[in-house]
């Protein structure tokens, strides 16, 4: 058996840099609830895995594992498991996190068994099942994945009701068993947007089904002749012997590993191996002026289970045959064939029967000499880029062109004598597109004709010209940038008046080690004021001009300017938030509570007091909690509270100032 099996990165859904995180109903026995998986573009973390839930009725965030989700250790029916999981969990369990993430085609082989069988899911440690949901209410689940203290969020799945009921999938669709003399010949359709996978099963006569392959089969892309993402022609290619039934039945496997309902079983039998008697006494005769073909031939009493006739061409014996015919009737006995090409052809008229057995008649030769020139091909469109002159055209009418003739000739007025045109390829060209390179400082209206060439040389009348005038391709002169102004209000930058009289357009450039940014102004204007830019932040400018042709001039000498003021920014996402203070009478003390983050960038905090807004002073040490109780308080006083926080660049920020007053009562 042949299992046609492709692993192709980049262009099955299985390749892609995305992370997938699945939710559905529970498919175990006598269990409820819902079943969640996970399968990042990473796929596998230093630390493992975190999985939250919440529910409509609960719109915060609760994480369900008290530890994180890793590698679980090698179970105790491991030597019983397929031989690819194995490799693969072995290699997952040794390699670093970084040599994994190298290692594309493992990395591309986990990724498909972690669709399709569970256990690569469960050995990964990439699987929760969920029994605590509730029939009626909604749930949405998050994954998260750990690197040391780093929690990256692996994105989030849709709504999904707690009360589903496990479903098998239906049966694939369009399935195909082809028995051949030798082979059996297998396809189907798929939807990767439901199943990746498929349980194919076989039995030989009346025998058991066994499956085909340890693991359900997964049939991927691959790339035809032109370049495009195809499925293969058959996914299954069986060895088959010529005396035995098959037969075979098909299953998907959903994304969660769960087998679907099987199909119909597909019965094939042996097929007929005898061919059916040759075609006699053929004859040909050959139209050069219609490059046509006349075919008769004799043929007595046709088997039961005969299908027709067939024309076939060669240019030697040993070639494969090519069909030149449809299947004609089994009653047929001459037919007018249509040739593409001039040359010499070994022509057979095969007789075939229903069980696809062919037998050929004697080969006859045949000799199309082309005796007429090709139509002109029409449509004839010229463009231009940076002095490249491309020319397309609709083909010529005629069967058999080998290529075609360009012209062109130079001037205001359409040439009235062909011997104007200059001829450009020496060569037939072979595609209706050719690119015509002139340089960059012409003037004026170019022509452009083309003639069609057949195999036999001929040539046709050339088509219609076609002119196109040639575009201004000289660029603005480069800008020149005067001394910038730096105030509060943002950066000036200043440059000279451009003398080109086609200006369209300046483009300012602002660039930086966080980003980039761009502004389109005015050919009037001589300067900009930037006032997006971030205090402290260096910047590099540059100017470029653009005519109404577009063409870009070179850019200006970049001018470096530092932005007026202190860059803050270390402090996003550090700084104190939800600031509460109230009296706690039983201990007799004010408790002060935040959130706030604490990282490399944020040193701490300082809880600042005072009896007056205006009297602030240090009331702790740097701290690096969220909370503050102060137990020296008096009643009948107003106390002032202010958080701190210092960056690791030497920079405060100061919060906003909360107040609290302790009455006699409270005491």
């Amino acid at each position: 058996m042949i299992i046609l099996f492709f692993i192709v990165l980049g262009f099955s859904g299985l390749a892609q840099s995305v992370n997938d995180i699945l939710v559905g109903p529970d498919y175990r026995e006598e269990k409820s609830g819902l079943v969640i998986k996970w399968i990042p573009e990473k796929l596998v973390y230093p630390d493992g895995f975190n999985i939250y839930r919440k529910s409509e009725a609960n719109a915060e965030w609760q994480q369900l594992n008290t530890s994180p989700i890793k590698l679980p250790p090698k179970p105790a029916d491991f030597d019983q498991l397929p031989g690819e999981i194995q490799g693969i969990y072995d290699f997952v369990q040794q390699a670093s996190f970084q040599d994994l993430q190298d290692n594309k085609l493992v990395r591309a082989f986990l990724k498909l068994n972690l669709y399709r069988t569970q256990r690569m899911a469960e050995l990964m440690g990439m699987i929760w099942y969920d029994e605590e949901t509730t029939d009626g209410s909604r749930y949405q689940y998050r994954v998260t994945g750990l690197t040391g203290t780093e929690e990256e969020d692996l994105g989030a799945t849709d709504w999904v009701d707690g009360g589903q009921a496990f479903a098998p999938l239906p049966p694939p669709d369009s399935i195909v068993v082809e028995r051949l003399e030798e082979v059996i010949n297998i396809r189907w359709s798929i939807d990767e947007s439901i199943s990746v996978a498929t349980r194919v099963e076989k039995a030989a006569g009346q025998g058991d089904f066994k499956p085909i392959g340890e693991l359900p089969l997964y049939v991927a892309f691959k790339t035809d002749e032109e370049g495009n993402a195809v499925y293969p022609e058959h996914y299954l290619i069986e060895t088959a012997h010529p005396d035995t039934t098959y037969r075979y039945r098909f299953a998907l496997v959903d994304k969660f590993g769960q087998l679907g309902r099987y199909s119909e079983v597909f019965e094939r039998k042996p097929v007929d191996l005898t061919p059916p008697p040759k075609p006699e006494n053929p004859s040909i005769v050959v139209i050069d002026t219609a490059m046509q073909l006349n075919l008769t031939w004799q043929y007595g009493q046709a088997p039961e289970d005969m299908k027709g006739f067939m024309v076939y061409s060669r240019k030697d014996v040993e070639d494969t045959p090519l069909l030149v015919s449809d299947t004609l009737s089994a009653d047929q006995r001459q037919i007018s064939l249509q040739m593409p090409k001039t040359g010499e052809y070994l022509i057979t008229i095969a007789a075939i029967d229903a069980a696809g057995n062919m037998a050929e008649s004697i080969p006859m030769q045949a000799k199309i000499d082309d005796l007429i020139a090709p139509d002109p091909p029409a449509g004839i469109e010229v463009t231009q880029a940076e002095g490249m002159y491309t020319i397309q055209w609709t083909p010529s009418a005629s069967p058999d062109v080998n290529g075609y003739f360009i012209y062109r000739s130079m001037g205001e007025e359409m040439p009235e004598n062909a011997n104007d045109f200059r001829i450009v390829n020496g060569k037939p060209w072979a595609t209706t597109t050719y690119i015509d390179s002139l340089g960059q400082d012409l003037k004026g209206k170019l022509w452009y004709a083309v003639a069609a060439v057949d195999s036999s040389f001929n040539v046709g009348e050339r088509s219609a010209p076609a002119s196109f005038i040639i575009p201004d391709n000289i660029p603005p002169a480069q800008p020149f940038l005067t001394a910038p102004e730096i105030s509060d209000a943002g950066i000036l930058i200043n440059w000279m008046a451009n003398v080109d009289e086609d200006l369209e357009t300046w483009q300012l450039i602002r660039l930086s080690e966080e980003d980039s940014a761009g502004f389109l102004l005015e050919p009037e204007a001589t300067s900009y004021l930037d006032e997006a830019a971030l205090p402290g932040v260096s910047y590099e400018y540059q100017l470029i001009a653009k005519d109404i042709n577009g063409n870009l001039s070179p850019p200006s000498t970049g001018i470096s300017v530092v932005a007026e003021g202190t860059d803050e920014r270390i402090f996003d996402g550090i700084l104190p938030a939800n600031i509460e203070i109230k009296y706690a009478k039983k201990e007799k003390q004010i408790q002060l509570s935040w959130t706030q983050v604490f990282n490399d960038n944020n040193l701490g905090v300082v809880v600042y007091k005072g009896a007056s807004a205006d009297d602030m002073r240090p009331y702790s040490g740097k701290l690096r909690t969220t909370g503050f109780s102060d137990k020296r308080v008096q009643e009948d006083t107003t106390y002032f509270y202010q958080l701190r926080t210092y960056a690791s660049n030497g920079l405060k920020k100061i919060s906003a100032i909360k107040s609290i007053t302790i009455k006699a009562s409270d005491r």
